[in-house]
């Protein structure tokens, strides 16, 4: 157990059982990735505050499986954030997470309707199935976005 995660087969067959068990009508597991993994805080004076050591290679080991995750398995969207706090589309990761989820075509069955996937779709319609364009268009999305820490950019230029 815990051996081999996210590292070749091994990792993919438990997400292809996870994927029946959810889609087969078993148990249902949800995952807030935000609530789910440990992340970098701010103090009160604005400063960021970084994870333990423990952590951070907890979150160094689920961050690779990320985009599995929300390209294979159905997404729901919470777009809603608290008045005054950016939207939903500003944040870096959540672009990335939403943008994986569309790719992999799992926003349909509970987040079609979301204003992200709307929006998505309406701005990728434009690149008329041109990858060249598509990409370009992620590129210039993350740079847009913001991100906590910049390091995060480069994280993200990886997933997507």
């Amino acid at each position: 157990p815990g051996k081999g995660l996210g590292k070749g087969k091994g990792f993919f067959r438990r997400m292809q059982r996870f994927s029946m068990a959810v889609t087969g009508g078993r148990d249902v597991v949800l995952f807030f990735d935000f609530m789910s993994l440990p992340q970098e805080t701010l103090d009160d004076d604005g400063s960021v505050k970084p994870r333990t050591p423990e952590e951070q290679a907890l979150f160094a080991q689920c961050l690779p499986n990320m985009g599995a995750l929300y390209s294979m398995l159905p997404v729901l969207v919470c777009e809603h954030v608290t008045p005054g706090f950016r939207s939903y589309l500003e944040s870096g990761w959540c672009f990335t997470e939403v943008a994986t989820a569309w790719l992999g075509r799992q926003l349909t069955k509970y987040s079609s309707t979301c204003g992200a996937a709307q929006w998505l779709q309406e701005k990728t319609h434009q690149t008329k199935n041109d990858w060249t364009e598509f990409a370009k268009f992620l590129d210039e999305q993350v740079r847009e976005k913001h991100f906590l820490r910049e390091d995060d950019r480069a994280e993200v230029r990886n997933i997507l």
